[in-house]
């Protein structure tokens, strides 16, 4: 923390008796991550996980990966390239082209603390954050469908937030798993955005009891909203064309109840996350698609 200039007083009283910390990947880190896998998949009697899982513990395979944590407090955390810059990882996770991201200098300067933050939390008692939110419903919430892993992401979210104590950060990171999160449909573990908008922007939405079915959620969503995608499909970046997808999406469910409040707000997110990140770049896409339905609507002349 002191080599990345994050204040300690973050993490201070915090467990880190389990915790490793690796600053590039190499011979040890994957002898360990091997170690960590097997032992986590025996503890929740997986065992061919236990067997399969640590042989992909190579060090390409799990190369952008922040952190590996296990069920009883063992926590690997990979820290990015010190040459790395800021706006060339959250290109990298967003997909958002490193030229079009516009991101003030608080960020900058906050994103790493705050992802340090969170990897920290992963190995920690839960009753040592304010957890109102995840254990008031959920308890454990460990079952076969998922969602204890989507679980495990926002508690850690929810600590890095509470821990903060910035509004600013909060903007960002309910932005950052909107964006992150939904360029992959059926991926849930860091599905965290419209649960973290609904707890801090006292949102009047209640989705904390959909949690445990969060998978079967998010796949009915997924074949409600890839034909707007695919209808968008082209050699731009992905965020964007599922930018101008959503855009259509919330256009034609303004005023219906074929959609559900929460699928609706979950695009709402994206739309505000790519906007967020790429402010100019999607004034030009929304033009672009205005101009497109301006085209298509104009009557034909002889």
């Amino acid at each position: 923390m002191q080599e990345n200039d994050i204040p300690l007083e973050l993490v201070e009283g915090m467990k880190t008796d389990g915790m490793r910390v690796y600053h590039e990947h190499g011979h040890l880190s994957a002898l360990h991550l091997s170690a960590l896998l097997f032992t986590n998949n025996a503890k929740n009697f997986d065992f061919l996980w236990a067997i399969v899982e640590p042989l992909r513990a190579l060090p390409s395979a799990y190369g952008h990966m922040g952190s590996l944590h296990a069920s009883h407090g063992d926590c690997m955390i990979f820290m990015p390239d010190k040459d790395q810059t800021i706006d060339d990882l959250i290109s990298k996770t967003t997909g958002i082209p490193e030229f079009d991201l516009e991101l003030t200098e608080k960020l900058r300067n906050t994103f790493k603390a705050n992802i340090l933050v969170h990897e920290v939390a992963h190995g920690q008692p839960m009753e040592r954050f304010n957890q109102e939110y995840c254990v008031q419903e959920h308890g454990t919430a460990v079952d076969s469908s998922g969602s204890s892993e989507l679980y495990s992401e926002l508690r850690s979210d929810d600590a890095s937030l509470d821990l903060m104590k910035d509004a600013d950060v909060t903007d960002y990171m309910i932005s950052y798993r909107a964006v992150t999160a939904f360029n992959h449909l059926h991926d849930i573990s860091h599905d965290t955005a419209i649960y973290l908008d609904e707890w801090y922007n006292k949102d009047s939405l209640t989705l904390r009891g959909e949690m445990p079915d969060h998978l079967v959620y998010k796949n009915d969503f997924a074949q409600v909203f890839s034909p707007y995608v695919e209808k968008y499909s082209s050699e731009e970046p992905a965020p964007y064309q599922i930018y101008k997808a959503a855009l259509e999406f919330l256009d034609n469910h303004a005023d219906t109840g074929k959609v559900r409040e929460s699928s609706r707000r979950m695009v709402e997110l994206y739309v505000k996350g790519v906007e967020y990140f790429a402010p100019t770049k999607s004034e030009e896409l929304r033009a672009m698609r205005n101009s497109q339905d301006l085209e298509g609507d104009s009557p034909v002349v002889f």
